[in-house]
């Protein structure tokens, strides 16, 4: 079982036909945007779990193990999201549903790490956070936005860039050293 804490503090117990799914679509996030967080794939018809929900899990017997895969992959997909969402010619304003982005921030400012890394990626999500809500109120008459109209863009695209090499990298390279015994 795994357990994961919404902003109340209330535990939701998430079971087989619950987690797996979500395993699926992470590993289907990997699976296309490896390389490319900045220009993710993340289209409502395939990502369909409020995936910032799930930073702060906890599992149990079998997935214990599968904590970082759980929180890494549903931090990464936010990040991309987020990259989604500050995309203004080409990406989808409406990627985050009707949940609003200061409720998002909430969940990732609430994350607890498990890992060193991972408060490194907490800081580059809630950096994008902070970009997408200084262009929220702007959507309507921005047609692009730079540096020049946020100075922390480059930094965040840097940072998510890093984010996708250490999580997708650092699986994949995990999974086939474990079972290939190479690299």
């Amino acid at each position: 079982m795994i357990f994961a804490t919404k902003l109340s503090g209330e535990q939701v117990e998430l079971d087989y036909k619950h987690i797996e799914p979500l395993r699926k679509e992470i590993l289907y996030y990997f699976d296309q945007n490896i390389g490319d967080i900045k220009n993710a794939y993340v289209p409502e018809s395939d990502y369909t779990y409020n995936y910032w929900e799930y930073l702060n899990i906890e599992g149990t017997d079998l997935y214990k193990q599968d904590e970082n895969f759980f929180i890494d992959g549903c931090l990464l997909i936010t990040n991309a999201m987020v990259c989604e969402y500050i995309n203004i010619p080409s990406g989808n304003q409406q990627v985050f549903k009707t949940t609003t982005l200061q409720e998002i921030t909430d969940y990732v400012s609430a994350f607890k790490p498990k890992e060193d890394y991972q408060h490194e990626a907490k800081i580059i999500t809630l950096t994008g956070l902070k970009i997408a809500k200084s262009i929220s109120d702007k959507l309507d008459i921005l047609e692009d936005i730079s540096e020049t109209q946020n100075p922390r863009l480059l930094s965040f695209y840097e940072g998510a860039k890093w984010l996708d090499e250490k999580v997708i990298g650092g699986y994949l390279s995990e999974r086939v050293k474990r079972f290939y015994n190479k690299i």
